[in-house]
């Protein structure tokens, strides 16, 4: 009996854990990349990072034909790298 209800008290914990998890993952949209020819640059909720020169990023975004996902295009500040890649994310 007793190591029925432990099994049911850690499948509810791990259940409230996923779950939790994947409304943080939800609020924030998470970025999904689509392109990144280097892939090392740094796309964050506060930070897009270059992954050639360590720069910081421009960008622009549209919807996607769907209207489900915005898509951005990052663009290298740094007039010689001129790097890009295009990640998405759900509004």
């Amino acid at each position: 009996m007793k190591k029925n209800l432990f099994k049911i008290g850690m499948a509810a914990i791990v259940a409230v854990a996923l779950t939790t998890s994947v409304f943080a993952k939800a609020m924030t949209g998470g970025w999904i990349k689509v392109t990144d020819g280097c892939n090392k640059c740094k796309i964050t909720t506060t930070e897009y990072k270059c992954g050639k020169c360590g720069t910081g990023m421009s960008t622009s975004f549209k919807w996607d034909d769907k209207q489900v996902y915005l898509v951005y295009t990052f663009t290298c500040k740094n007039t010689s790298c001129k790097h890009s890649c295009v990640y998405k994310t759900k509004p």
